[in-house]
């Protein structure tokens, strides 16, 4: 990803790994996104988004899937992955 980065062509933008390619400027503009604080923030806000459309008490590694893949229909490994930090 490094590369693309320096050319500024990569699809996510660290540190939340914002896919600005997928979501657009739904977050903030690349340029926005690469201030750490504001993709940070960005970051929390897609969180706080996919939580309110769950069913209250979601589980942790449900949550942490939709972050990774929004499309994703079950828990796959990096939701795992988090609840196990998590945990």
């Amino acid at each position: 990803d490094a590369p693309l980065a320096l050319a500024g062509k990569n699809k996510s933008i660290l540190p939340m790994n914002i896919n600005v390619e997928y979501w657009g400027n739904t977050f903030g503009s690349r340029e926005d996104l690469l201030d750490p604080e504001k993709n940070i923030r960005a970051g929390a806000e897609m969180l706080n988004r996919i939580e309110a459309n769950l069913p209250p008490g979601a589980p942790i590694e449900k949550i942490a899937t939709l972050y990774n893949h929004i499309n994703a229909g079950c828990v796959n490994n990096y939701g795992a992955r988090v609840r196990k930090i998590y945990d």
